[in-house]
């Protein structure tokens, strides 16, 4: 499953973009290319501060499962179809 791929050290997130029943394009949660991942270097700064999910995403390193998956794909071959998105659970904070 491609959300077990992220690097987020509170929660997975996979997203595949589909369309016309083909898989055009999937991503993960992780850090920009160039730039380490939560997970190498063993610390959130957001859990850290205790910042609450859902409050102060400029703080967090990591591009969005969603956002990377749509990245990866035309405009073209994105009308018209539709995202998927799962989150699994990492930790209970």
């Amino acid at each position: 499953m491609i959300g077990k791929r992220g690097t987020y050290l509170r929660r997975d997130y996979g997203a595949a973009t589909v369309n016309d029943d083909q898989t055009i394009s999937t991503g993960y949660t992780g850090a920009p290319r160039g730039t380490k991942n939560c997970i190498d270097i063993g610390s959130c700064y957001r859990k850290e501060e205790k910042i609450r999910e859902g409050d102060r995403y400029e703080l967090c390193r990591s591009v969005h499962a969603e956002m990377n998956a749509m990245i990866h794909a035309s405009r073209r071959q994105l009308l018209n179809g539709v995202l998927y998105i799962i989150g699994l659970s990492v930790d209970s904070n």
